[in-house]
């Protein structure tokens, strides 16, 4: 959608309609304007743990990874939050400038979550979605055993009771992520949700946040029951069940 001109340019001095404006930026991938409204909306709003936070993601997101750190640092002395915490210990950079930088972040990534592990830390994906070490991937070693330890700092949800699906329904096959958009994750998915047969399956998309792009609408239009999700892995769960 074409963004209004008041919703491009809020109030100079407001700086709650700046972090909504990058939140909305943030929704379209569109990155650059994002970390411009919420440095915006920082400057403004200088103790504001969540404007800092979403900051922090977006600065990481474009490889200024030591300004990311430094402001994750400075909200957890704001408010400090576990999710806070994690991020801190286990966010990974996009490049490195040698095989023995990589290695060496390995290590480091490694004792950091056996200390949390050691501290009998445990984030609840109830209320918080777990997002796995997705950077692990692009480093092209064994990440069995760190992505085994890493799963240990979150706590599972509670069971609950599912109903017992009827012979002449056709199979459930839901898709939940917060990168069903223009992301690899996306990118990925779009064909596989919009081929399968429709004979044999029901497509369900939840998407964990809200997200408007080519890639995000085209998903949306191809499955047979769609929803946001919200930003909690609760209301993911009470949605899709």
């Amino acid at each position: 959608p074409v963004m209004t001109n008041e919703a491009n340019h809020p109030d100079p001095n407001d700086g709650l309609a700046w972090r909504r404006l990058g939140e909305e930026r943030f929704a379209h991938s569109d990155y650059d304007a994002a970390a411009d409204a919420f440095t915006r909306a920082a400057q403004l709003m200088p103790n504001d743990a969540g404007t800092l936070f979403q900051l922090a993601g977006v600065l990481d997101l474009q490889g200024h990874h030591n300004a990311a750190m430094a402001l994750w640092d400075r909200v957890n002395q704001i408010a400090p939050r576990d999710i806070t915490r994690l991020t801190q210990a286990t966010r990974l950079r996009h490049i490195y400038d040698s095989m023995e930088d990589l290695l060496t972040t390995r290590d480091a990534f490694a004792a950091n979550v056996a200390r949390l592990i050691g501290e009998g830390f445990q984030l609840p994906i109830d209320r918080i979605p777990a997002s796995p070490p997705f950077l692990l991937a692009y480093q092209g070693m064994n990440d069995r055993d760190l992505m085994r330890d890493f799963a240990k700092l979150f706590a599972p949800p509670p069971p609950i009771e599912l109903q017992p699906r009827r012979q002449r329904d056709r199979m459930r096959v839901g898709f939940i992520s917060n990168n069903l958009r223009y992301h690899s994750i996306g990118v990925i998915n779009k064909g596989v949700i919009g081929r399968l047969d429709r004979s044999q399956f029901e497509v369900f998309v939840l998407s964990i946040g809200e997200f408007h792009d080519a890639y995000a609408d085209a998903i949306r239009a191809s499955a047979d029951a769609r929803r946001r999700g919200g930003t909690s892995a609760r209301s993911c769960r009470r949605r899709s069940t």
